[in-house]
């Protein structure tokens, strides 16, 4: 997830979150395991090279998927805890919304 807004990052984070670690990292895992076989075939095609699957694309796509899946989850996950903090000190202080831009 690239830097949006925090109000709009925490509200698409919780529902990533609501959803669980497996399936995130599960789903973006076969995602680009596919993206990347396809890709694969495509680049084959298009130089003219036999057409056929190639699991080894998949699994190397599969493998880096699911590496930068976890690393995605962490940072996203501590980014949503940070924000949440700030948010609930925010309140606690009864100041306004850093979420809102506020200061």
């Amino acid at each position: 997830m690239g830097k949006t807004n925090p109000e709009k990052f925490m509200k698409m984070w919780e529902k990533e979150r609501r959803g669980g670690k497996d399936k995130y990292v599960a789903y973006r895992t076969v995602l680009l395991g596919i993206a990347v076989m396809v890709g694969s075939m495509m680049g084959k095609m298009l130089r003219g090279g036999p057409f056929f699957l190639d699991y080894f694309q998949f699994f190397a796509g599969a493998i880096g998927g699911s590496i930068g899946s976890l690393i995605a989850w962490k940072r996203s996950e501590a980014r949503y805890l940070s924000l949440l903090q700030e948010k609930e000190h925010q309140e606690a202080q009864g100041g306004t919304d850093p979420m809102n831009g506020d200061s």
